[in-house]
């Protein structure tokens, strides 16, 4: 049987390599639609810009 320790233990691992596994394809996928952009438009936005663009667009920039 397994400990309180080893439980937790064993779920950081596993959400440490799903954050591995996820974050490796969405930056091969965000570089490759940055190269589809016009030239005019490839520069880097702040987080808050797009944080706040995406949160009007969904309607809870309000809540932002």
């Amino acid at each position: 049987m397994k400990t309180s320790l080893e439980k937790t233990s064993l779920a950081a691992v596993i959400g440490l390599l799903a954050g591995i596994v996820a974050t490796g394809p969405m930056t091969v996928a965000m570089i490759l639609w940055h190269r589809r952009l016009p030239r005019s438009e490839r520069y880097p936005l702040p987080p808050r810009e797009i944080t706040m663009k995406l949160a009007r667009e969904v309607g809870v920039s309000h809540k932002v």
